[in-house]
Order: C-alpha cells, then sequence, then structure tokens
C-alpha cells in the first residue's frame, strides 16, 4: 500500500464509515462516537472492520484497543470486569481523542466499544499501516 497522509486516511476511513452505516451524508467528524452518535451496531461494526480491512491491506481484531491497552497496564487491567484505575489510565494513555470523563470510574469492558470515536479508527489505522511497513 502507498503511503498515505492522515488526511487521506481520515478521508477513506469516513468513507468506509457512510457505507457501513448506509448514511452518505451527516457530521462524521474526529470527534463523533459511532455507536452513540452515529448509531453503528454490531452488524455496522463488523461491516465496517471489513471495508478497512479492505481498504487499507489491514487485519483488525475486535480485541485490539482492551489487548493494547492491557499490555500497558501495571498491574490488573480490570477485576470482576471494572475497569481498575491503572486499566482506565491505560486506556485514557491509548485513547487521547476520547474526553477523559467517559473513561470514568466503573467503566466496565462491555462499555469500551463505546467509547470509539472516527478519530479512534483513524488512529488505529494509521496504527496498523505504520506496524505493517
Amino acid at each position: 500500500m502507498n503511503t498515505l497522509d492522515s488526511a487521506q486516511i481520515e478521508a477513506q476511513v469516513v468513507a468506509c464509515l457512510k457505507s457501513a452505516c448506509a448514511r452518505p451524508d451527516g457530521d462524521f467528524g474526529l470527534g463523533r462516537f459511532l455507536v452513540t452518535d452515529l448509531g453503528l451496531d454490531s452488524i455496522d461494526l463488523v461491516d465496517l472492520i471489513y471495508h478497512l480491512e479492505k481498504t487499507f491491506g489491514i487485519t483488525i481484531k475486535m480485541g485490539d484497543f482492551e489487548r493494547e491497552a492491557r499490555r500497558r497496564t501495571q498491574g490488573d487491567f480490570e477485576v470482576e470486569s471494572v475497569l481498575t484505575p491503572a486499566g482506565r489510565e491505560s486506556l485514557k494513555l491509548l485513547m487521547p481523542e476520547v474526553p477523559p470523563e467517559k473513561i470514568r470510574e466503573g467503566l466496565t469492558l462491555s462499555e469500551i466499544p463505546l467509547l470509539f470515536t472516527v478519530g479512534s479508527l483513524v488512529g488505529m489505522v494509521e496504527s496498523k499501516l505504520r506496524s505493517a511497513r
């Protein structure tokens, strides 16, 4: 794959999003949350991942963010499915585009996908492309 700059990656991610959620128009800004703002459901997310993988020639696994946050955490990432303070800090560092107040005390593993924004996707794609070089 050719080297793409951030603007090109963002444009292609947005094109994939528009296709996956069947919303050709609307606000697809970097801060928009995939589930709560754009209304993507689990089927849409699977379709989106498929489009991203094909468009960029990368592999994305559903638990990539969680695995990376666990790897970075000193101590326990979670206890009984609730993120520890160390786990929340790792997630904040991994997802700087997410407002810090969203990564709050009591956050559970099942809520992590609700934190994904358009910017999270762009960052993930950029990271995957860098590691593929």
